[in-house]
């Protein structure tokens, strides 16, 4: 019998404008390595100045209760929800949570299947879906600028934001309603700096839930 921790990387898609997922770069390919997973990321130069950022794109995961709909006369996979081919497409990954592919399951231990919060055998937004997205992102250079000397990898991850929860299409305020500083620095709103819209991430491997036997 073996216990293991299970180490995930969780993404806080914070704006759709910055993420592509019908782009594919293909001029480096670095292999990234966890206990009991493989992956790749691969990344594009998108300019010569030293104030540019790279665009990664890479695998991710969301659990969600509902499927994307394919849309045939644009090509593109869109949200059930909405009217508008821009609100359907932007609907997909607006403001959501993602995780690495491995990293996905946590949701459903976590949201589905955790007795302390699961309530008449329902899931958390009916989830019923693993659905896999390839992302291309670009990051802000404000934004990275300003956090690139954060060193934990549990609240920062190298060139991505804190990490913030989405709940209902915003970031998951504080006990007392304000908006975390993170989210604030989006748009330099209550006195933070304005770093730009920026997907967050940090490595998900402390909770109980994340632990498994074999």
């Amino acid at each position: 019998m073996k216990t293991f921790s299970t180490m995930s990387f969780i993404m806080g898609t914070t704006m759709l404008a910055i993420v592509d997922r019908t782009v594919t770069a293909s001029s480096c390919k670095v292999a990234t390595d966890s206990p009991g997973t493989h992956g790749t990321t691969e990344t594009t130069p998108t300019g010569p100045t030293s104030k540019s950022f790279q665009t990664v794109t890479s695998l991710q995961a969301r659990v969600q209760g509902d499927m994307p709909q394919w849309n045939a006369d644009n090509q593109r996979f869109v949200s059930e929800y909405y009217t508008t081919f821009d609100e359907q497409y932007r609907a997909v990954l607006d403001t959501v949570n993602m995780a690495a592919v491995e990293g996905a399951l946590k949701y459903v231990q976590a949201e589905c299947i955790n007795a302390s919060v699961v309530t008449e055998c329902e899931r958390k937004n009916n989830i019923q879906y693993v659905v896999f997205y390839q992302t291309t992102i670009v990051q802000p250079a404000a934004a990275m600028e300003y956090y690139t000397n954060a060193t934990n990898e549990y609240d920062f991850a190298i060139e991505y934001c804190p990490y913030v929860p989405m709940q209902g299409g915003q970031c998951e305020p504080n006990p007392d309603g304000t908006f975390p500083d993170v989210c604030n620095q989006y748009a330099g709103t209550d006195g933070q700096p304005k770093l730009g819209f920026c997907v967050g991430g940090s490595l998900q491997g402390t909770m109980g839930l994340c632990l498994a036997t074999a």
